[in-house]
């Protein structure tokens, strides 16, 4: 995995004097060694957002992909839109969220993307494999989601019940791991990577206190990581992605580049962690 560090553009998206857009934050991710992104289409849950809009998206779509070929970047993995509680929305509501995802997804699909991750919805698992179709009804592409485990009880959460949804659901599916919420369901975090297996296509790399999902980049919260990557290593074949889009978000954005060096070191470090 040393050579799979990747980190979604969520990394810079907060800073004390405002928020970023990820055809802000992509040239200062790739002027700091990233070369692998996880685009963050959660833009789109702002209603002015540029992706919802037809002639802007287009736009924005292209230079997404003039940075692509300029840094000779790989946009390997997306982001999707998610709602909090999918189950309580109006019909409408719904027709209107699936549309959104549908619509990053075909957006993403131009850009390259292989996986997108999703949450699953707040529910069973019959309910999470309805939406699931619902879904797949809308979007016909070739992408692959990654389901994401959450961090309360009445959400998906376990690697079983993953496993679950990922084997009803069909080839198409995969889990992506979230060590933040991991922690703070105070999972075996090195057993939920064995026990996911060929499963386990994506990752969210964040660190916490166990107790709220704070985002931050690894060594600011309590996880032990050697384990982990010890876990990665032997398990997974993917990209080591941070998701750590809190770390730093109280820094003037003069400081933008320094927060990106940090985390590449950082996870630099840690992956080297495999070879001593």
């Amino acid at each position: 995995m040393k050579d799979r560090i990747s980190t979604n553009t969520n990394l810079l998206a907060f800073s004390l004097n405002r928020r970023l857009k990820m055809r802000e934050i992509i040239p200062i991710l790739s002027d700091n060694g990233f070369r692998d992104i996880d685009l963050n289409f959660c833009e789109m849950l702002n209603p002015n957002s540029e992706l919802l809009n037809n002639s802007l998206s287009e736009e924005y779509i292209a230079k997404l992909l003039e940075y692509k070929d300029e840094y000779s970047l790989n946009y390997h993995q997306c982001h999707l839109p998610y709602t909090r509680d999918y189950i309580a929305l109006s019909g409408l509501e719904k027709i209107k969220h699936l549309k959104m995802v549908s619509r990053a997804l075909d957006l993403s699909e131009r850009l390259g993307v292989r996986v997108g991750v999703i949450h699953p919805i707040k529910g069973t698992l019959q309910e999470n494999i309805e939406y699931f179709k619902d879904l797949e009804s809308l979007y016909k592409g070739s992408i692959q989601l990654a389901i994401e485990n959450m961090e309360r009880e009445d959400e998906v959460n376990s690697v079983s019940e993953l496993l679950e949804l990922v084997y009803r659901l069909g080839s198409r599916y995969g889990i992506c791991l979230d060590t933040g919420h991991a922690n703070m369901m105070h999972y075996d975090i090195p057993l939920f990577i064995k026990d996911a297996g060929s499963a386990l296509i994506a990752t969210h790399i964040s660190d916490n206190d166990g107790k709220s999902d704070q985002h931050l980049l690894p060594g600011f919260g309590n996880i032990s990581w050697p384990p982990i990557i010890e876990a990665l290593n032997k398990y997974y074949d993917g990209f080591f992605n941070l998701e750590a889009m809190n770390f730093g978000r109280n820094l003037p954005e003069e400081l933008l580049k320094e927060r990106a060096h940090l985390a590449m070191k950082i996870s630099t470090y840690l992956l080297s962690l495999s070879t001593k």
